[in-house]
């Protein structure tokens, strides 16, 4: 993971293997993040087809969470296929917050180390990998406040 400031890149992060984001949307401009179907959880979106229109809500089952389950198919997305299609889509206008998903691994192999574990990372199901790496992921939600 690198910047460039103008004098070329710089590197932040290492062995970073995955980074995702959804976002949180105020449809009605209200300022306040808009629920999943009146629900008690808020919509978190992506562009699954890269239109710049969000148009899959992540949290599928809406039980607060972005899991495994959500990804009804097994097809190791979650995509408007799974169940949760925002209709009509949501400009870009409208996100009011970031959800920032990091999966990094460790640079070497830990000897006995094996994960079994599935990481999300947005809409994105990832199974460890088994090559002796620890992995962990960092995950933030971020307020926009100034959108």
């Amino acid at each position: 993971l690198t910047y460039d400031n103008g004098v070329g890149r710089r590197q932040v992060a290492e062995d970073i293997h995955a980074m995702g984001l959804s976002y949180g949307v105020d449809i009605d401009g209200d300022d306040v993040l808009d629920t999943w179907k009146q629900g008690p959880h808020p919509i978190w979106a992506v562009d699954s087809d890269n239109d710049n229109q969000l148009d899959t809500h992540l949290d599928v089952n809406d039980d607060g969470r972005i899991t495994p389950d959500d990804d009804t198919d097994g097809d190791g997305r979650i995509t408007v296929r799974d169940g949760a299609p925002i209709e009509p889509p949501v400009g870009l206008d409208r996100i009011k917050a970031v959800q920032v998903w990091l999966l990094a691994q460790s640079t070497r192999t830990v000897r006995g180390h094996h994960d079994n574990r599935i990481y999300i990372v947005a809409d994105r199901i990832i199974p460890a990998a088994a090559d002796g790496r620890v992995c962990s992921v960092l995950h933030t939600i971020i307020a926009c406040r100034n959108l």
